[in-house]
């Protein structure tokens, strides 16, 4: 009998091949299509179905959704973005944390911005962080400490009015990070 060689593995590189594209599922279409109809409730049922599926071809669609006329509409259209985690998105969710009426709106486009992570959103979430609603204030603080911003947060603790003060010291606390335990030491002390 013939004994087999095992063959030595080789720890050389392969080359990289490019990755495959990722599949369409067969529903994107008419969920892509739904996002246009006349009907809010069809429109906003679609964008959280693609949330679900978390394709990267309903990113766009997604953004376009966020100036529905509908408030329900632009919240799962943020809600969806945040789902698919694409860069793309927050220049779009950024805008409309500035505009928007709805306060519930406000809050998931916060949400979103923190699921994405992209530095480009700190800004905004630390103005987001004195919104008169408490909702948006707790969102934009978790979003921050997700992006490491402790800076942003040490300063809305040390400055801002005691609701901003509050988001902040809640948001902090998550972290652990030496400054931002320092500095809720500090504003423990001073309450």
């Amino acid at each position: 009998m013939r004994r087999r060689r095992k063959r030595r593995r080789s720890f050389r590189p392969r080359p990289t091949r490019a990755r495959p594209k990722e599949p369409v599922p067969v529903c994107l279409p008419s969920l892509l299509k739904e996002l246009g109809d006349s009907r809010s409730e069809v429109r906003r049922r679609a964008a959280e179905k693609l949330g679900e599926i978390g394709h990267s071809e309903a990113v766009e669609p997604l953004n376009r959704a966020l100036h529905d006329s509908e408030a329900e509409v632009r919240l799962w259209a943020a809600w969806a973005l945040g789902k698919i985690g694409s860069p793309q998105a927050v220049l779009p969710l950024v805008d409309l944390l500035g505009r928007e009426p709805d306060e519930t709106v406000r809050r998931w486009v916060a949400w979103a911005l923190g699921e994405i992570g992209e530095e480009r959103a700190a800004e905004a979430l630390s103005r987001a962080l004195r919104d008169e609603a408490a909702g948006v204030r707790f969102y934009a603080g978790e979003a921050l400490a997700r992006l490491g911003r402790t800076d942003l947060l040490i300063r809305a603790l040390q400055t801002g009015p005691k609701p901003v003060q509050q988001a902040a010291a809640e948001a902090l606390r998550a972290l652990d990070d030496p400054a931002a335990q320092s500095a809720l030491r500090a504003y423990e002390t001073a309450q």
